[in-house]
């Protein structure tokens, strides 16, 4: 375990996951799409974990959730919510831990709702399930939620079929299915990636204002550095199905450490320096069938050295944040020698 996930245990953790393992058997071989992750979330706290697609984001998150039903998939590791081991539950245990303490918004807002039910509905299934209460309440609840979601006209949109709102009114609806019960811990995954620019704004303040008003920790998953920088405290980079660096949002963009985390940082964008020229991270992330066994990043950076091709280091920590890279080593090594 990194020396940042042992600190954990400097303020009460809400998620706290060691050594998580998800692979998955195919013809071509077993699959590590998740490959030893350790990773906590405090109470109240607002956790990013960001990195290109199929480094293994959503995977880690359905693995949470255990959400993970696909034939020859295994999960292993420790995943703990407030002390209750998930990995170890009953499928029927499982499902009343589900939205009552932690949920998940994801990516599609279309594909997730029920078409065929009103989506007044499909919140108040949450309450009637988890909270046991009656058709009536719910209704008055759901109600209450709508307008908490500053969705307009809430006794209309109450009775509406998923196909009658938009993007972002559904996404809208997702977020209110997820925080009916007030979980203690809230999964977004990439939760503004089908809504357009304008909408995604919207929606980031509004999951930033419900975390904080109904005192919630929320991991959010994305590939874009702004939106965690928006939303986040701390953040872990995720490559090729493993955490290759740590810390608090200003410590990263201060100035990160890991190759891949600059990399990242060089491959963006921004509306406030629309002249500036990014780079591309040349080549392709490794095979997760048959990782290589040293640095999974080693053959797209530009500071390889032979030493990469060894396995990798243990993590380099400083204050609040870690970093796997050989890199570091060395530059401690200059350090020592001056």
């Amino acid at each position: 375990m990194s020396g940042e996930a042992r600190s954990a245990a400097n303020g009460e953790a809400v998620l706290e996951i060691e050594d998580l393992r998800t692979s998955f058997r195919l013809r071509r071989g077993t699959v590590r799409a998740v490959d030893g992750v350790d990773l906590f979330v405090r109470r109240s706290e607002r956790v990013g974990i960001v990195g290109e697609s199929g480094c293994g984001k959503s995977t880690l998150a359905l693995s949470v959730m255990r959400l993970i039903q696909t034939p020859g998939a295994s999960i292993t590791g420790s995943v703990r919510l407030g002390g209750l081991d998930l990995l170890a539950l009953a499928e029927d245990e499982m499902t009343q831990v589900r939205g009552a303490r932690v949920a998940m918004v994801y990516q599609d807002p279309y594909t997730f709702l029920n078409p065929v039910f009103r989506v007044g509905d499909q919140i108040a299934e949450s309450l009637i399930a988890h909270r046991g209460m009656s058709i009536a309440d719910a209704r008055t609840e759901t109600l209450a939620l709508l307008a908490k979601l500053q969705l307009p006209q809430p006794a209309s949109i109450i009775d509406a079929y998923p196909h009658q709102l938009s993007g972002g009114q559904r996404q809208r609806i997702v977020i209110g299915m997820a925080i009916a019960c007030r979980p203690a811990l809230l999964i977004a995954d990439e939760p503004t990636t089908a809504l357009d620019v304008t909408v995604q704004a919207q929606t980031l303040r509004l999951i930033g204002r419900l975390v904080a008003d109904l005192g919630m920790s929320l991991l959010l998953i994305s590939h874009d550095l702004s939106v965690i920088a928006a939303l986040c405290d701390r953040v872990y980079v995720m490559y090729a199905g493993q955490i290759v660096e740590s810390g608090p949002v200003e410590a990263l963009y201060g100035g990160a450490r890991h190759p891949y985390t600059s990399a990242l940082f060089g491959a963006t964008t921004t509306l406030l320096d629309p002249k500036r020229e990014f780079t591309v991270i040349p080549g392709a992330p490794p095979d997760l069938a048959s990782p290589p066994s040293g640095c999974r990043f080693a053959v797209r950076c530009p500071h390889r050295m032979d030493r990469c091709a060894q396995p990798p280091p243990p993590f380099a920590a400083g204050p609040g944040w870690d970093a796997r890279c050989w890199l570091l080593d060395e530059t401690a090594d200059a350090s020592a020698r001056r």
